[in-house]
């Protein structure tokens, strides 16, 4: 199983003194940041920036991004189609992890940053009002979510 796959089982619980009905049982396959730094070869050091790119590894971490292949730049700048309509930028992510909170921002200034409006059904992220110009990020912020670990010997024998 990869990160960010949904892992689920039917779970019923028997046993010499209660039983009870199934149930299912879900998680989401995920690592912390320390332990993929170290699975890559890396720093465990969340602005490290092996590749010297425009992201830090914090931040490839949670887009599921390889710390040692260059991306694009992370900053991008958006003329909207009118001074009526707000600017708007599609990050075109595959999909948003589960292992994080991940959000763009926009500036008109690159000094002030504010928190984009998302928009699903579009797939873009918007300025709030019309704008001649914004310049947007994508942000993302790990969830502090320690790995599960199961311990074999608490592990009964299969029941039909």
């Amino acid at each position: 199983m990869s990160q960010g796959m949904r892992f689920s089982r039917e779970v019923t619980p028997m046993d010499s003194v209660a039983s009870a009905p199934t149930s299912i049982v879900e998680t989401v396959v995920s690592e912390t940041f320390s332990t993929w730094a170290s699975r890559k070869g890396q720093s465990i050091t969340p602005t490290a920036n092996p590749d010297n790119d425009s992201l830090p590894n914090l931040i490839e971490y949670v887009l599921d991004r390889s710390p040692t292949v260059p991306d694009p730049a992370s900053l991008i700048e958006v003329t909207a189609a009118s001074i009526t309509e707000p600017a708007k930028w599609n990050p075109d992510l595959a999909a948003y992890p589960p292992w994080a909170n991940v959000w763009v921002d926009y500036s008109t200034n690159l000094h002030t940053w504010q928190r984009a409006i998302d928009d699903p059904a579009s797939g873009y992220w918007l300025t709030p009002s019309p704008v001649a110009r914004a310049f947007f990020r994508v942000t993302a912020q790990p969830l502090p979510e320690p790995p599960l670990t199961v311990n074999p010997n608490a592990v009964g024998p299969a029941t039909p």
